[in-house]
């Protein structure tokens, strides 16, 4: 079973990189390039990581507030219209 949780969780991972693998070969790009400078400069490098997490805590904070009014059973359809807003006035 816990192998089959593990696979089932890899497999969508792995396909997206194969898939985006083919895109970035029909563009005339080395693959493993590419990913290698994606992941280097955003994952490894300080300034790179501080950068990808300042641009991804809006969309972090959203997935925050509609978890939790999910956990209480409330459905909440106006996130990405506060998301603007919010953004708008801040």
């Amino acid at each position: 079973m816990l192998l089959l949780d593990i696979f089932n969780s890899l497999l969508p991972l792995l396909s997206a990189f194969g898939i985006g693998a083919i895109i970035i070969i029909l563009i005339g790009e080395n693959p493993l390039t590419t990913y290698n400078i994606m992941f280097g400069k955003t994952l490894f490098e300080w300034n790179g990581f501080l950068k990808t997490l300042h641009f991804a805590s809006p969309l972090i904070l959203t997935g925050l507030a509609i978890a939790i009014t999910f956990k209480a059973s409330i459905f909440n359809m106006g996130v990405e219209g506060q998301l603007l807003v919010g953004g708008f006035f801040a």
